[in-house]
């Protein structure tokens, strides 16, 4: 009986094994099915059935033809599912002689489902980098499987892709979406077009890796935001949102994009990849999604989104981001153009050395009669020996003296003023003349002076050094990230040399640097020609050859540090490229100031603080450029508008009394008592004011360029009312001066038109930017915002040689002849 039982066991657990290895067989059901290029199948997937697809061997292709431009073109899978859900997803897997790829559907990017994908295969044969005596398998396998316990219906399709490669000059379009990824091949080689007849004589063409660049360059209608990758020639190929940034170079594009490809960095030629994003967020800053995003950009009109469509969540959004893009390659200039290019800009600036030192000659060989000169004024002023310079400094100094002693009043309070403003200038209600405001010794004026020069390479050397550092810093992780939105360049003209991404944007800052330098020349001449201190003390307008000596300074390292921010253009460091245009309106502020009112103009040190405060302004304004910040720095703008107003009609001396004047009534404050000035401060608020409530309107992100536009601004002011009272009080510069003054205005115009045609700009994101790049305009080398370079230093030089000459007229003419305004 137990025997029995045990037999009867025995033959149960047979019988158990065989339905557990039958039910095992059913799990580990393989379909083995022929597929053709270009026919749809259509067929369903369990955990049970997993489908095996190869290439039907007897299909004739192109891919065997190497006669067909589009030879050696790889395979694309299209794959379509509906019922592919999250938790029960199929997974695609390609394998290839180089290597397996693998997939799911739907695809899920960024919490976004999609229900079909196209992925394009490596190529297995390849007629521009493969020797064609390789024995390569030319088809691929295709798994689909599933865990899914209930029957998944997918159609799947298979075809090669025609218009693969790439050739120059060549448009080429084509459509993206997220789901959807492109990719292109391009090789560099000197006959690779398409009307090739024998492909294989290319092959051996691009073997010979010569070095050559080339330009691609995209566009698109709309502003559906795509990344772009340019991979070396290896497999796999990097062409989903997650990982195209783990190889070669990448960018973000909206509208327009490029980027220059040189053949030393990819020898053997280069994929293209384009993707679209799910999410607009990295192409223009904010989430379209966000309602608190939304709120916070309120006050910030230029960036708020208008009529942004909300992006859809359900699997069929995806048909809402398709990206038509049109491709085309150009060829870069070559070697010779470089050269061509580099060596034209330094001969124009040599011509302007030339001119200028020829001028110099013959301004050199005039007759100067200044001993003359200063024998005969000199005796006029003192009846004793007309050559001892002690008496006539003691003279001078006398007759200062007794000026001041006779009006006591004259420098805290003149008898003209009936305002509840009581004045402390020296100016009578009549003229006043340069000698009533010149009491200090030369020797004090000149070290002031110098110390302008001093405190100015202190700043350029702690300023210069660590900018110099931080951007040679960029561009290394540049080169070695691969990631291209690191920095703001026109990539549509932007010439690589070395390890410099953008050599021309760098390069043409050198007029700055030269012709600061020449500046200087001129000044240390004019320095050295007239180093007489009784004429210096009694003739002519006090000399501050420091200040002209920090204004050389400064247009040199105005040219290194736009060097240095070209280097790396972004939003962290546009501040290196303005800092010293800053510093030059200021100088050129004081200089003309101080020309007709020496002993109170400002201090280095004084106008250094404030250079450091504008500085200080300007960084909230980049990092925090919204409605509160512009409304603040508005009511700034204004208030200093006021105290510069009183601060120059009133010549440093004020302040503030309550009480009136007695014998004069205060209705008198309507009536100007120094016109000439009060026109210039009227004028000269309207127009700040003008400007200020402009930005407080627009208040863009560019606050850096607003703040220029307040200096330039009142720089023009001031130079055009000093020109102007010169004229009007019968003074008469020379002709070279006006020639000075016509080229300036010549070159700041030409300069201010290149200027406003912006070819990218930081205030926006990197792929916004791109949207303004456009060719190299001029020698295919240079685009617009180089020849503003090189035009704003001719000017910046020519304006500063016309403050050097501007009062040549009368520089034998005593201090009580000139007069003050």
């Amino acid at each position: 009986m137990g025997v029995a039982i045990l037999q009867l066991q025995l033959i149960l657990l047979v019988l158990v094994l065989l339905l557990n290895i039958q039910g095992s067989d059913a799990v580990q059901q393989f379909i083995v099915q022929k597929y053709k290029y270009g026919v749809s199948i259509k067929v369903s997937v369990n955990s049970s059935v997993e489908y095996i697809f190869e290439h039907d061997d007897t299909q004739k292709l192109w891919n065997d033809d190497p006669t067909r431009p589009d030879s050696g073109s790889p395979a694309r899978v299209h794959v379509v599912s509906s019922e592919a859900t999250r938790n029960n997803p199929i997974f695609i897997t390609a394998r290839q002689q180089k290597g397996i790829l693998s997939w799911q559907l739907p695809v899920v990017i960024d919490d976004k489902e999609m229900d079909h994908l196209s992925r394009t295969l490596c190529p297995n044969k390849n007629y521009f980098i493969t020797d064609s005596s390789e024995s390569i398998q030319n088809h691929t396998i295709i798994n689909v499987y599933t865990s899914s316990d209930i029957d998944i219906v997918f159609s799947l399709e298979i075809n090669l892709v025609e218009n693969f490669y790439l050739f120059t000059g060549e448009n080429h379009a084509t459509v993206v979406s997220p789901s959807t990824p492109q990719v292109f091949f391009y090789a560099f080689g000197d006959n690779v077009t398409r009307n090739d007849d024998n492909l294989q004589s290319v092959t051996t063409k691009t073997n010979a890796r010569e070095k050559k660049t080339v330009v691609l360059r995209f566009d698109s209608d709309d502003d559906l935001c795509m990344l772009i990758s340019i991979q070396n020639a290896s497999c796999p190929i990097f062409d989903t949102e997650n990982d195209i940034m783990f190889e070669g170079f990448y960018e973000t594009v909206t509208r327009r994009g490029g980027i220059t490809i040189s053949s030393s960095r990819f020898p053997l030629g280069f994929y293209l990849v384009l993707v679209v994003k799910t999410s607009d967020e990295v192409c223009t800053g904010f989430s379209q999604n966000s309602s608190v995003a939304q709120f916070t950009n309120f006050f910030d009109f230029e960036s708020q989104p208008y009529d942004v469509p909300i992006v859809d969540t359900r699997k069929d959004s995806n048909a809402l981001r398709m990206k038509n893009v049109q491709i085309l390659i150009q060829p870069s200039i070559s070697y010779g153009e470089y050269w061509l290019a580099t060596m034209s800009a330094l001969i124009a600036i040599i011509i302007v050395y030339i001119i200028f030192l020829s001028g110099l000659c013959f301004y050199k060989f005039k007759p100067f009669k200044l001993e003359e000169v200063d024998h005969q004024d000199s005796a006029t002023a003192s009846s004793s020996d007309p050559i001892n310079n002690e008496n006539i400094v003691e003279n001078n100094l006398l007759i200062t003296s007794s000026v001041v002693q006779s009006n006591p009043q004259s420098v805290t309070n003149p008898n003209c003023n009936s305002s509840i403003i009581s004045l402390g200038s020296p100016e009578s209600c009549g003229k006043i003349y340069l000698n009533q405001l010149c009491t200090r010794n030369c020797k004090d004026i000149k070290r002031q002076s110098g110390l302008y020069l001093w405190h100015l390479i202190t700043i350029a050397i702690f300023y210069g050094l660590p900018v110099i550092q931080l951007v040679i810093t960029y561009q290394r992780v540049l080169n070695n990230s691969g990631n291209q939105d690191l920095c703001y360049y026109n990539f549509l003209c932007a010439h690589p040399v070395g390890l410099l991404s953008d050599f021309n944007h760098v390069f043409s800052n050198f007029g700055y640097v030269l012709l600061g330098a020449l500046f200087i020349f001129f000044t240390w001449r004019k320095h050295k020609q007239f180093q007489d201190a009784v004429f210096e003390q009694s003739y002519g307008i006090p000399p501050h050859h420091g200040l002209f000596y920090a204004m050389g300074v400064a247009l040199i390292m105005e040219g290194v540090l736009s060097a240095s921010y070209h280097v790396c253009p972004n939003h962290s460091n546009f501040q290196f490229d303005t800092s010293f245009m800053y510093i030059m309106a200021v100088l050129c502020m004081v200089k003309i100031y101080q020309t007709r009112h020496p002993d109170i103009n400002a201090r280095a040190h004084s106008t250094f603080s404030m250079l450091a405060g504008a500085i200080l302004i300007c960084l909230f304004g980049v990092l925090y450029p919204n409605f509160y910040f512009w409304l603040f720095f508005t009511i700034l703008h204004v208030g200093m508008c006021l105290l510069m107003t009183f601060q120059i009609y009133y010549m440093g001396q004020w302040k503030f009394n309550f009480c009136c004047c007695s014998g004069y009534k205060c209705g008198d404050i309507c009536h100007p008592i120094y016109r000439s000035r009060c026109i210039l401060v009227v004028i000269a608020n309207l127009c700040n004011w003008g400007l200020a409530f402009w930005g407080l309107y627009h208040h863009s992100k560019d606050f850096a360029t607003h703040l220029l536009y307040v200096f330039l601004m009142n720089l023009a002011l001031h130079l055009a009312f000093y020109i102007t009272m010169k004229v009007a009080n019968g003074e008469r510069p020379p002709i070279y001066t006006w020639l000075l003054l016509v080229t300036a205005m010549i070159t700041w115009g030409g300069a201010l038109f290149f200027f406003f045609s912006p070819s990218t700009s930081w205030a926006l994101t990197p792929a916004e930017s791109r949207t303004f790049n456009t060719p190299c305009k001029l020698l295919n080398f240079y685009d617009y915002h180089d020849i503003w370079h090189m035009l704003s230093a001719a000017a910046m030089f020519f304006s500063f040689m016309l403050l050097l000459t501007l009062d040549d007229d009368i520089m034998h003419k005593p201090h009580s002849k000139i007069p003050v305004f």
